[in-house]
């Protein structure tokens, strides 16, 4: 709802009786006025996330199965699907009743989070002129990727990582998105699970080139991977498509999101927590949104108390207002870079976000067992995201158990993940404290040890 800008009278008005008895109060009075006047928006309006229609989900773990469905009825409200272990519901309203029932509910006593089943967006940014990329985010020689010239050595220095360590084939890390092409070449063996919780479709067809399977790429894609042409006494290696920055890693396929790229909260929630039990140890989402839900909330807690690390892209609308789940303070809140260690144009900002990772014209695999190289490549903070999942999972595999890590003065908790990557795998380029809050990631100081 939009609300008028309120006059100056109407605030000053009611107090200037108090204070025109004296020169200085006059003086005080007309200053607060003019500053109430001028810090007041020429328009108020609540921001509006979309959501979807008739559908409300609701905690209710603090009430008896009799109760509950005495809340339905009562409420007339149709059972959907639910995540037992949690307490959680959702459930189906009468037509056009969910905001209603919404704040009719978060009255009701047991009920301890109603919220509309809010709809994230897979972020990313599809250019519309294509350019010759190579992997600058990984190893930035100054090569020019989408006709920006880059700067030396601002990346991730991941080849200076890969001597401590290229990963393990125990890490699992879970990819909450819009699917993967799993038999892509350079995918194809990477995959540990797959499950599909939105639609019949279990491919990656987001267009242009795809979304899980670019952020799949990032990750683990098969590295030093080749086929040999050639004789047997002069055999030939060719070698395939693109690095990951986890040379080893395993993924879990984990499809969440709707083939037009909406994610609604319900279905990633449930990828959550199937990803907790099929034993991930990184979470990787590159989408969000600007709604805050507690629903959400709590799916994150349980992973951090599991002890998997969540990370999760910050956005592409250059702003400094919130997402989530980014924002929600149990993940790893990514932002993006360019070839030159600056913002990315389009990432949001704010030291809410807590570190960056390369976002601009990046190389990686896309569908139809193809690549984003020679005259093309997307950007976007979901690029970005992925970078921090596999360094994560690079730091899981050099120090399996976290409560052993050499950082011991950090706590070593659950934590750890995110302590090393804050504290130790970072550099603090211009822009740290006011873009961002630590730095862009290093991922040879995070596994150097010391």
């Amino acid at each position: 709802m939009t609300k008028g800008h309120p006059s100056f009278f109407s605030w000053c008005l009611p107090v200037r009786a108090v204070v025109r008895s004296t020169a200085f109060g006059l003086f005080a009075f007309l200053t607060a006025c003019l500053l109430i006047f001028w810090r007041t928006p020429l328009y108020a309006q609540e921001p509006v996330e979309p959501y979807v229609a008739d559908q409300l989900v609701l905690d209710l773990s603090l009430l008896s199965e009799e109760d509950r469905d005495a809340l339905f009825t009562q409420y007339n409200l149709t059972h959907l699907d639910s995540i037992p272990e949690w307490g959680m519901y959702l459930v189906q309203t009468p037509p056009g009743q969910a905001p209603t029932l919404k704040d009719t509910l978060s009255t009701v006593v047991g009920v301890t989070i109603v919220e509309l089943n809010y709809i994230r967006t897979l972020y990313d940014d599809f250019p519309q002129d294509f350019y010759f990329p190579y992997q600058w985010g990984l190893h930035n020689t100054a090569q020019t990727a989408c006709g920006q010239q880059g700067t030396l050595d601002a990346d991730v220095d991941a080849p200076e990582a890969w001597s401590w360590s290229t990963g393990s084939n125990s890490v699992l890390v879970a990819v909450l998105d819009a699917g993967i092409q799993v038999d892509h070449p350079d995918l194809m063996g990477k995959i540990a699970g797959s499950v599909n919780f939105v639609s019949p479709t279990f491919r990656d067809i987001i267009l242009p080139r795809g979304h899980g399977t670019q952020v799949a790429g990032i990750i683990a894609a098969a590295t030093d991977n080749f086929f040999l042409t050639g004789s047997s006494l002069t055999p030939v290696k060719n070698y395939l498509g693109v690095a990951g920055s986890d040379w080893h890693a395993k993924l879990l396929n984990v499809k969440v999101c709707v083939d037009t790229g909406s994610c609604y909260d319900w279905y990633t929630a449930k990828g959550i927590q199937w990803a907790i039990e099929a034993g991930a140890k990184v979470i990787n989402m590159s989408f969000g949104g600007r709604a805050p839900s507690d629903f959400m909330n709590y799916a994150l807690k349980v992973a951090d108390e599991r002890g998997v690390t969540a990370v999760a892209a910050a956005g592409n609308d250059h702003s400094n207002v919130r997402t989530y789940p980014c924002s929600s303070g149990k993940t790893i809140c990514v932002g993006g870079t360019d070839n030159r260690d600056g913002l990315y144009i389009n990432s949001n900002w704010g030291t809410w976000v807590h570190v960056v990772a390369p976002a601009f014209c990046i190389a990686t695999t896309i569908t139809n067992n193809d690549y984003t190289s020679l005259d093309y490549a997307d950007s976007g903070t979901s690029l970005a995201a992925p970078f921090v999942s596999g360094l994560a999972s690079l730091i899981i595999a050099r120090y399996p158990s976290v409560l052993q890590c050499p950082w011991y003065y950090l706590g070593c908790t659950d934590d750890a993940v995110r302590n090393i990557i804050f504290y130790m795998g970072v550099d603090p380029i211009p822009g740290t404290g006011t873009y961002w809050w630590k730095g862009r990631v290093n991922f040879w100081k995070a596994l150097r040890g010391y």
